[in-house]
């Protein structure tokens, strides 16, 4: 009881009133992913419903992806593996880390996986072309869509 209430002292900081605990294989879409950092380090899941946007990225001991079940039920299965997947990139790509980067990562990682194909790609433009670009990086939707496709044809 001791250990668990000291695991929960540690936790609890990273996580907001309306979060999960942490999960180290979780399943997004039906399919089982999993996420290790740049440095090897397994990367948790946290859904958290009050994030004000679909997900982000955080550092700590474990790094964590935080999603937004809210936001991830409004879109398709691919698109909800690409959002993990994006976050993801971010704790892998160590200092390669971009907005950019990390889309084209999350697209080559589904397409070398086997989970999304060339025709399937038109599906993730649509979607991500509503969204605005960002001071964190992100490109307009527009250029964020042509980007999808020139991530998947790049080996």
């Amino acid at each position: 009881m001791k250990l668990l209430i000291l695991c929960l002292l540690f936790i609890w900081p990273a996580m907001s009133a309306h979060s999960e605990f942490l999960n180290f294989n979780p399943i997004i879409a039906g399919v089982p992913v999993f996420c290790n950092s740049y440095e090897g380090q397994p990367v948790a899941l946290v859904a958290d419903y009050s994030l004000p946007d679909v997900g982000r990225a955080a550092p700590g001991n474990p790094p964590i992806i935080v999603l937004n079940p809210n936001e991830l039920s409004r879109m398709t299965p691919r698109m909800q593996l690409f959002w993990y997947g994006h976050e993801c990139a971010h704790h892998v790509l160590g200092p390669a880390n971009s907005e950019i980067n990390a889309d084209c990562w999350s697209i080559q990682t589904m397409r070398d996986q086997g989970l999304i194909s060339i025709n399937e790609i038109p599906e993730l433009m649509a979607q991500i072309e509503q969204t605005p670009g960002s001071m964190w990086g992100h490109l307009p939707g527009p250029q964020r869509a042509q980007l999808f496709a020139q991530c998947f044809l790049t080996p």
